[in-house]
């Protein structure tokens, strides 16, 4: 029995459900290739890390720095900050929040925005493009970027309002 709550610790320690944040990756969206972004309203606009680079950079272009959140349809503690990175990204017009359905069905995805509507730019990322580029351990995820360009923290798991808070006044530069 002991033997059995070992290794379901372990399978859930190594799913990345655990969170944190831990070592960021040499990320910059420089090095990214670009990608033609329609104008308009982004919901589950189909794309991978190209489109979500491009995303970054415009933002960057502006002087602001973005954050990119991971989430999928299957992942309840991607549901519960769904309300809080909403409120965040109302709360600070400065900062481009842009969301990541990570290898979903877009009928799932679609069900997940009507329920937890994020109100910015969603990109539909059904290879996982972003997460790997990332080096994501798990869902949700969510990366701050500098307006540089530089991925500047990396959280896995999720998030809560000091957290949040913790990772915008990071990617301003405080």
């Amino acid at each position: 029995m002991r033997l059995v709550a070992v290794a379901l610790l372990l399978a859930v320690l190594g799913s990345g459900c655990g969170g944190g944040v831990g070592e960021t990756p040499d990320v910059d969206v420089d090095d990214a290739p670009s990608a033609a972004i329609p104008a308009g309203e982004l919901r589950l606009h189909p794309g991978g890390w190209a489109e979500v680079a491009t995303l970054v950079r415009q933002a960057n272009d502006d002087g602001r720095p973005a954050v990119v959140n991971l989430f999928a349809s299957w992942c309840e503690p991607c549901k519960e900050e769904a309300p809080l990175l909403r409120a965040a990204a109302d709360a600070n017009p400065d900062v481009a929040f842009i969301g990541v359905d990570h290898r979903d069905l877009v009928e799932r995805g679609e069900a997940f925005l009507d329920e937890y509507p994020l109100g910015f730019p969603t990109i539909w990322d059904f290879q996982g493009e972003v997460a790997e580029a990332i080096r994501s351990r798990g869902m949700p995820t969510t990366a701050f970027f500098a307006p540089d360009g530089r991925l500047v923290r990396l959280h896995t798991g999720i998030l809560d309002a000091d957290l949040l808070a913790a990772g915008i006044a990071e990617a301003r530069g405080g």
